[in-house]
């Protein structure tokens, strides 16, 4: 079975970031936007994790390897890992991969 088009390169994307989420403040959800750089069929490992403000783990979002591309996104609920709502407040959204780290602050109101 014969994938693509052989006389077409696969596709290469130049940027890795964590970019805004939707909305801001946000309740009861919000859509976080992020890319991957690299070639098209070449995964990459990423996390994307959600911290409270004294910087304890609230929730794990995504922990494997992605395919890259520009404008991945991952919705937020405002459950922590065990599936409960959390408290109105400041948190924040980490990503990391094998050479990027960035951090951002998203709002939960309620």
């Amino acid at each position: 079975m014969i994938e693509g088009d052989p006389d077409q390169p696969p596709a290469y994307y130049d940027v890795t970031a964590l970019d805004r989420n939707y909305p801001n403040p946000f309740n009861p959800e919000t859509t976080i936007v992020y890319s991957l750089s690299g070639t098209e069929g070449s995964p990459e490992q990423v996390s994307i994790v959600i911290y409270n403000a004294k910087g304890q783990r609230i929730r794990t979002l995504i922990d494997g390897m992605q395919d890259p591309g520009f404008e991945k996104t991952v919705v937020w609920n405002g459950l922590d890992d065990q599936r409960k709502p959390v408290s109105s407040g400041v948190y924040f959204v980490r990503m990391k991969t094998s050479d990027y780290a960035n951090i951002r602050k998203i709002l939960l109101m309620k």
